[in-house]
């Protein structure tokens, strides 16, 4: 029983007890889960019935899961948010190297191209992942409680970039668990509760003590 819309230049807070149904939500506005009633839509368009493709160049996904077991080279790994643009067995441009690189550029790791991503710390691949997604250059960024694991200096870098995406006329949905963070950085909340909304607006209006 959720009914909500994002437009461009917000910045939506996804709040609520565990088990209330955030990631839930949110892959079912990734499409990753098929709705038992109703819809999710991008544009006016079905999420389950576009080509993967298409969608990847509309909404990107960064979840709170860093691991990898594979030694991939960062740019490497920036480089797989490109993979939508690329033609059928194509290889990435100079532009979309170019893409990956000022990504990394703009998370702050411009000289850790060539480090191995599985050799990082926890912070450092959040960001390089968040890299991915900024290469990906999506309308909408999807983020499932990214920061859950890192200290709070990364929270704060992580939270205030996603905020300037959201002045740059993004869309940014992110599940948030630091209500400190959530007041300060999100334009809007929606506090879930057992699966429907029980509260929607300003951080001021939902986070109040009833």
């Amino acid at each position: 029983d959720v009914s909500l819309s994002v437009t461009k230049g917000e910045f939506l807070g996804i709040i609520g007890p565990n088990g209330a149904g955030k990631t839930t939500l949110l892959k079912l506005m990734l499409g990753l889960l098929t709705p038992t009633s109703g819809d999710a839509t991008l544009f006016g368009q079905s999420v389950s019935s576009m080509d993967p493709k298409e969608r990847a160049r509309i909404e990107a996904y960064l979840s709170q899961d860093v691991m990898t077991s594979f030694p991939y080279p960062v740019l490497d790994i920036v480089l797989m948010g490109r993979y939508s643009y690329l033609p059928r067995f194509g290889k990435e441009s100079e532009h979309d190297i170019e893409e990956a690189q000022r990504a990394l550029a703009y998370v702050g790791l411009a000289d850790f191209e060539s480090r191995l991503f599985n050799e990082l710390s926890g912070g450092e691949r959040q960001l390089v992942l968040f890299a991915k997604v900024l290469a990906q250059d999506p309308t909408l960024f999807v983020l499932d409680e990214p920061t859950s694991n890192l200290d709070i200096r990364h929270q704060d870098q992580f939270f205030s970039m996603a905020a300037e995406l959201a002045e740059e006329q993004k869309g940014v949905i992110a599940a948030v668990h630091n209500l400190d963070i959530a007041s300060r950085d999100c334009s809007r909340l929606v506090l879930l509760d057992n699966g429907r909304v029980a509260a929607d607006g300003s951080p001021e209006h939902v986070l109040r003590s009833e």
